[in-house]
């Protein structure tokens, strides 16, 4: 069975406790980043509801009613998305630019769906859409996460990536400095088991140096004290044998 020093246990406590803080630190962080950055995007998108719902709205009011979206639902949801992006053209009627999917959900004034798929609905937040002071529909943005488009994904990428290496980093670090820490830590204890055996060999003048006032200072001045009364008592048997014994 292979013996552990003391030395090599604190190292391997301070190890441990500190991969343990270090594990719990990376957990949390790494939930903040993902939820910051949902919470980011989701902040954005409602922001933007705005201009699609007057998109709609307007394209409502050509139309009249919603059979145009019914009838080419893909294309006139884009339209919206790229007015409210900003300059860039809306997609044509064959396709070339139509994502294959969309993150929006828009439904009409009996909340039935025009196009998406609305799921549990009480992850989307929905915008009216108005139309001479009624509402003719309604437009909600998909939860982020299920629409992470690649440049996002690489961000997110790249930051969890930062994470891992910082916490490599750190637990190599404590690696390097917990070893030397847990050997001076356990240098006292050494230095009063090395002068326990000369004190037991019958060396009574043995004495530590008291270099703390912690426990094993007051551990380093007990064992003088009592080598102290130790010499003393085998200065004290040497002259009564002495005066005894011939």
């Amino acid at each position: 069975m292979i013996r552990v020093g003391i030395t090599y246990r604190l190292f391997l406590s301070i190890l441990a406790a500190t991969c343990a803080a270090v594990l719990c630190m990376f957990l949390v962080m790494h939930w903040s980043i993902n939820r910051g950055f949902l919470r980011y995007l989701d902040t954005m998108a409602q922001a933007g509801m705005e201009s699609v719902s007057s998109n709609l709205a307007k394209a409502y009011a050509s139309h009249g009613n919603w059979d145009f979206l019914r009838a080419e639902p893909t294309y006139w949801v884009t339209r919206a998305l790229h007015e409210h992006d900003g300059p860039a053209a809306p997609p044509d009627r064959q396709g070339q630019l139509h994502p294959p999917r969309l993150p929006l959900v828009v439904l009409d004034a009996d909340r039935r769906p025009l196009f998406g798929h609305p799921g549990k609905e009480d992850t989307i937040k929905y915008k009216p859409i108005i139309h001479n002071g009624s509402v003719v529909g309604y437009v909600g943005h998909l939860p982020p996460r299920q629409f992470l488009s690649p440049p996002q994904l690489q961000f997110l990428q790249h930051q969890k990536s930062a994470l891992i290496a910082a916490v490599l980093g750190l637990v190599l670090v404590v690696m390097v400095f917990s070893l030397p820490l847990a050997r001076r830590l356990i240098r006292p204890v050494r230095t009063i088991a090395a002068a326990t055996r000369e004190l037991a060999s019958g060396r009574y003048a043995v004495r530590v140096p008291v270099t703390s006032s912690d426990e094993l200072g007051q551990l380093a001045h007990a064992f003088n004290a009592m080598a102290g009364a130790l010499e003393k008592n085998e200065k004290a048997r040497r002259q009564w044998v002495g005066r005894h014994i011939p």
